[in-house]
């Protein structure tokens, strides 16, 4: 017995999305795992021990600096507290029932439409940001939506988990493209890009990349046809990126700043006001940094913009939380999940949905990595679930199709 399609598109959309409060997620993923342990009569085989216990190291060594500090954020405590639990839940409900791989490939694409979708919406109805954002986590002040005229949070907290969700999309709709599903996922992959276009610019030098890459291994890959129509694609790529992105990459990078006439479709000089960015990621927000490395070792419990040590760097953020001990123990875990989710995805060849899904692990974990830089994504809600529910889900279904073991042969019998 699978865990219904319907569900598992809730389960997915809420864990990615977190609509209305991550708690209503806590509360569905409880409520989805005492209800398949119940139906399975407590009987569950539990997977995932290695995340489990990490998640929980984690939690007990923010325990313990706040017994050694006096004090700690409790919006700390609880985000770590909620991830624990929530990776718990994963387990159980993936011990307890098998998921269908083409089920929940259904329920990815249904979650990350709707958010490129979202994206689209509010390019053309800009007002509707206005509804969605609250639902969807938006704490800041209104006065930034009124700012942004053309940036777009779609089904997100942060113009940065907006970008990624949209790089994800791209990711995950190209990969079906290529095992031959189908134009309408080339066409999902196009509007995926342009989503991207239009919430941060991490997203944007992350999502050309991508583009640019696929283009390469295609022309290289293809028959002459294809060749031709992959270089032309490449050039209409650098072309673009040379009209419409040049600025806002020179922009970012403190050699000029936008002009008036440089405001295109894609975004406005009120969007990207602030200019070299990428030398403040490399030097003002590491200047929380600079403390006593035993400090920096143990953490403080606390979030570093609470205290005026402001930094976008999502590890940073992490040694403030729970220290260079409580980030190794992350790092380290979703180091180890890149390495079980390319193993396990050898064993797949037979199966077009499970490779899929494994492959998209592999990069999902990867960007996530590498977009940690940005802004805080790993071990968190949305982008940090839907990594683990995908290892899970890939661990669960790469132990299933392991041989049995062998029974020891008594012994004499080989004589007899």
């Amino acid at each position: 017995m699978s865990v219904p399609a319907a569900i598992l598109s809730l389960f997915v959309f809420q864990n990615l999305f977190n609509a209305f409060s991550p708690y209503i997620t806590l509360a569905i993923n409880l409520v989805l795992a005492l209800t398949l342990l119940a139906l399975r009569h407590g009987r569950c085989t539990f997977r995932g021990h290695f995340v489990v216990l990490s998640a929980f190291a984690v939690l007990a060594w923010l325990f313990l600096v706040t017994v050694v500090r006096g004090d700690v954020e409790l919006q700390v405590l609880l985000k770590y507290s909620r991830v624990a639990i929530n990776i718990t839940l994963f387990a159980l409900i993936f011990g307890t029932q098998s998921v269908s791989a083409t089920a929940l490939v259904k329920a990815i694409n249904f979650a990350l439409a709707f958010h490129v979708l979202l994206v689209m919406l509010q390019v053309v109805l800009p007002d509707l940001t206005y509804a969605t954002a609250p639902i969807f986590g938006f704490e800041r002040e209104i006065t930034i939506l009124e700012e942004f005229t053309m940036r777009k949070l779609g089904a997100s907290s942060s113009y940065d988990t907006a970008s990624l969700f949209s790089v994800a999309a791209l990711i995950f709709f190209y990969l079906q493209f290529s095992q031959g599903r189908g134009t309408r996922y080339f066409s999902l992959s196009v509007i995926a890009f342009i989503a991207t276009l239009m919430s941060s610019r991490a997203g944007i030098a992350l999502s050309m990349l991508i583009v640019v890459v696929i283009g390469f291994r295609a022309l290289f890959k293809a028959t002459l046809p294809w060749k031709v129509v992959a270089a032309s694609g490449i050039g209409a790529i650098v072309v673009f990126a040379y009209v419409f992105i040049s600025p806002l990459v020179l922009h970012s990078l403190g050699i000029s700043q936008l002009q008036s006439e440089d405001v295109g479709m894609l975004y406005s000089i009120a969007d990207y006001g602030t200019t070299g960015t990428l030398e403040s990621l490399t030097n003002e927000h590491l200047r929380p940094l600079d403390r006593p490395f035993v400090d920096l070792l143990f953490g403080y419990g606390i979030d570093p913009n609470s205290v005026g040590r402001v930094t976008d760097i999502g590890y940073v953020k992490f040694i403030y939380h729970i220290g260079i001990v409580g980030l190794l123990i992350i790092v380290f875990t979703h180091l180890y999940m890149l390495v079980i989710v390319r193993k396990c995805s050898r064993r797949f060849a037979q199966h077009p949905d499970r490779a899929l899904i494994a492959r998209f692990s592999f990069l999902f974990i990867v960007i996530g990595l590498v977009f940690n830089y940005k802004s805080l994504e790993l071990h968190s809600r949305g982008v940090g679930d839907l990594i683990f529910i995908l290892f899970l889900c890939v661990a669960s279904w790469c132990m299933s199709d392991r041989p049995p073991r062998r029974a020891a042969t008594p012994a004499g019998a080989l004589e007899s």
